[in-house]
């Protein structure tokens, strides 16, 4: 079920990109696009049975969509959150809901150590323990946008992407040796949640009620 919720918000972005663009990326902000025989390593041995199941769940769907006041949403996706959804001002089908079961996750609290000297490396100057570290823009719900660090401003996505951080959800513990960066969530906490999605589909909900609940306008 949660592979066809998965299904239709795609195919909604492919609609969309080809009604606005008459073409679809390959690499784009959704997803990085790979013929599924790219997936045979990472697959086996149940290639085969995986391919199927996709199969059935892209049919079973087959020509279905999404849309708010008639027009293709955006197919947002997140791994985890911290126990809610967010909504975006930009995007006004986004709902903030109740997602508890991702407080669950396993990926509800992760943290990755850094070297000083790695960090250096990676901002391209130098950055030691007596190096400031500040937090100086977050959004409403915790999402650091801007930091800090010696005086260089960094954006928050780039910090996140440089790092291999799960997500902008992020705090930060300086130590004698390096760094100790702590995020929340895996994702930008935007639409469906796939861990929550999986609870809701074991406790008898279909693709329709999935998406509904994540997406509700």
């Amino acid at each position: 079920e949660v592979l066809k919720a998965m299904a239709i918000l795609y195919r909604t972005y492919a609609f969309k990109e080809m009604v606005e663009n008459q073409v679809i990326l390959t690499v784009n902000d959704f997803f990085v696009y790979k013929p599924i025989a790219y997936y045979k390593l990472a697959f086996a041995p149940d290639y085969d049975k995986i391919v199927a199941t996709l199969g059935e769940a892209i049919d079973q769907t087959n020509a279905m969509f999404v849309t708010y006041q008639e027009k293709y949403i955006l197919p947002f996706i997140h791994v985890s959150n911290f126990g809610q959804t967010l909504e975006d001002n930009r995007y006004p089908y986004l709902s903030s809901v109740s997602s508890l079961w991702d407080s669950s996750s396993p990926f509800y609290i992760d943290t990755i150590k850094f070297s000083y000297d790695f960090l250096s490396k990676i901002f391209h100057f130098t950055i030691t323990k007596d190096t400031t570290f500040k937090i100086t823009e977050v959004s409403p719900y915790g999402k650091v946008l801007k930091l800090s660090i010696g005086g260089h401003d960094i954006d928050g996505m780039k910090f996140m992407n440089l790092l291999h951080l799960k997500s902008q959800f992020i705090s930060i513990i300086l130590n004698m040796h390096g760094v100790s960066i702590i995020t929340k969530g895996w994702g930008d906490a935007l639409g469906l949640s796939l861990y929550g999605a999986c609870h809701l589909a074991e406790n008898g909900c279909n693709y329709a009620n999935i998406l509904s609940y994540y997406f509700p306008k």
